[in-house]
């Protein structure tokens, strides 16, 4: 899990430095500035998340500023206001988990279009330069579910709970 992380913030920073000079110059001192952004924060599953995000940072230091910033509901215009605001900032590369696909393109080619590098985790975008997930969807749920059913038998009632009903994962 740790080389996970440090991978993940590496491609990043990799992605930025590789890319970005001829759109903006970055001194070969200035660390790269990456914003994650969760679908929300403050709860525990995003915590764990940025805890490595935060190991995987130290690891690196020096060569990356991570900030960890997100809406505290899992609203796509939250992340839509968040992310208008960073771009301001000028961070090297914006990372979101999003929480709708498609709402949020707008926003993240705004963000590309004034040099920032764009990827997407955890809830992929229909718009990005990469996208890191986590997990195979497919099989991750078809493994949820043969498991619910086996635990629970094939003739019982349950019920499915989601986040969102835009969320991609």
């Amino acid at each position: 899990m740790r080389a996970t992380r440090r991978h993940f913030l590496a491609t990043a920073a990799a992605l930025a430095g590789a890319s970005a000079l001829p759109i903006r110059p970055v001194q070969a001192a200035a660390p790269i500035t990456i914003v994650m952004m969760p679908k929300l924060v403050g709860i525990p599953y995003y915590n764990v998340v940025k805890a490595g995000v935060d190991d995987a940072s130290k690891e690196l230091a020096g060569d990356t500023k991570v900030i960890w910033q997100g809406p505290t509901v899992d609203q796509v215009d939250k992340q839509i206001e968040m992310l208008d605001n960073i771009i301001e900032s000028k961070p090297d590369v914006i990372a979101v988990a999003s929480n709708d696909p498609q709402a949020i393109v707008p926003v993240l080619k705004k963000a590309r279009a004034a040099g920032i590098h764009v990827i997407t985790w955890d809830g992929d975008a229909e718009f990005r330069e990469a996208f890191v997930n986590f997990v195979n969807y497919d099989a991750f749920g078809a493994s949820l579910a043969d498991e619910m059913a086996k635990q629970v038998g094939s003739s019982a009632k349950v019920a499915v709970v989601t986040s969102t009903l835009t969320a991609p994962n």
